[in-house]
């Protein structure tokens, strides 16, 4: 069994997930884990400012 996660890193629910991941690979060591990052930022080029990452800390 694969299993695929897709993911955005700057995301506090994704990260929250990670526990959940844990426990489900735990029960079926058998399973393959494949991450795809993404997220609302993807490909984009420029720098986060100030006000950017703040925002994104908060939440």
């Amino acid at each position: 069994m694969e299993l695929v996660l897709a993911a955005d890193p700057m995301c506090s629910w994704c990260y929250g997930f990670g526990k959940e991941m844990e426990l489900l690979l735990a029960r079926h060591p058998e399973a393959s884990l494949r991450i795809i990052l993404g997220g609302l930022r993807a490909g984009a080029t420029d720098l986060l400012d100030g006000a950017g990452k703040q925002f994104r800390l908060h939440h």
